[in-house]
């Protein structure tokens, strides 16, 4: 995935801030309204390091691979919805066993809130995992500057012509 935006901020650990406005591939998501570049966000900012010496001010391409967006999609949404529905299932079964099926209600609502918390937990200990010292997401997950946005990148070693 790749997106151009605009440094807004340089930091002394060599990051730099960069404000992504929303782009053309968010006009015809139907999940937009749940993204962080939903309707109501023109821009969100992201954190990356500084490799190519941009200043602020500099547009640049910023680069995410597809696999890692996606597995951070997955996370973020998918595992707490798992971790509310095996919360109330839990919450009805543990009802049913106990002997208050007239409260099986209650109970399941009671389980599905403490697997969301427990799933959402989990959410953010890996998210803290992902990222540095300075808050900066690294490994597959890094966001990285390709280039600026004035040149153009370089073809993927596949698509070069000898």
């Amino acid at each position: 995935m790749n997106e151009q935006g605009k440094v807004v901020e340089q930091r002394p650990d060599g990051t730099v801030v960069i404000e992504v406005r929303r782009g053309a591939a968010c006009e015809g998501c139907r999940a937009q309204n749940a993204c962080g570049m939903g309707t109501h966000a023109s821009s969100i900012k992201v954190v990356a390091r500084n490799a190519l010496g941009a200043t602020v001010g500099q547009t640049v391409t910023l680069e995410l691979d597809d696999s890692a967006f996606l597995a951070a999609c997955a996370w973020v949404y998918g595992v707490p919805v798992i971790g509310l529905l095996v919360g109330a299932a839990a919450g009805f079964l543990v009802a049913q066993a106990m002997g208050y099926g007239s409260h099986a209600d209650a109970f399941g609502a009671a389980g599905s809130l403490i697997g969301l918390g427990l799933c959402a937990a989990a959410v953010w200990l890996r998210d803290r995992a992902a990222r540095d010292a300075h808050g900066v997401p690294t490994g597959r997950f890094q966001v990285r500057i390709r280039a600026f946005a004035e040149e153009t990148p370089p073809a993927p070693s596949s698509m070069r012509l000898s």
